[in-house]
């Protein structure tokens, strides 16, 4: 709540994010709706891997969009792009088993690869 008393020097209104929510544990969880509530003009945006993790009243005070989970070869293509980037020239089949042993997690690709960039 420390954060959320802080105001913004651009405007009244702020967007909070919280990233990896459903590891929150429940005592956060219930207090973070209780600070929702008091901070009404404020934007709360919780991204998570896994809803069945968060307390039906957090739930409640959101908006679900679910999003499709990355392709196999969507991620193979963000990774060639950033390899290319960072002028590295990785192996096609390395890329792929980067992109399918992530389990559609970009993230979780995206540091593999960084490690094998090294």
């Amino acid at each position: 709540e420390e954060i959320v008393r802080m105001r913004s020097l651009i405007s009244d209104n702020r967007i909070i994010f919280i990233d990896n929510a459903e590891d929150l544990n429940q005592k956060f969880q219930r207090r973070l709706t209780v600070v929702m509530e008091k901070y009404p003009h404020d934007k709360f945006i919780l991204s998570c891997n896994c809803m069945n993790n968060l307390i039906d009243p957090l739930k409640s005070r959101c908006l679900i969009i679910d999003f499709k989970p990355f392709t196999t070869e969507q991620i193979c293509r963000r990774l060639q792009c950033i390899a290319k980037k960072e002028g590295s020239n990785v192996n096609e089949d390395v890329l792929m088993t980067i992109a399918r042993t992530s389990n559609s997690d970009m993230r979780k690709a995206v540091n593999t690869l960084e490690s094998v960039l090294k």
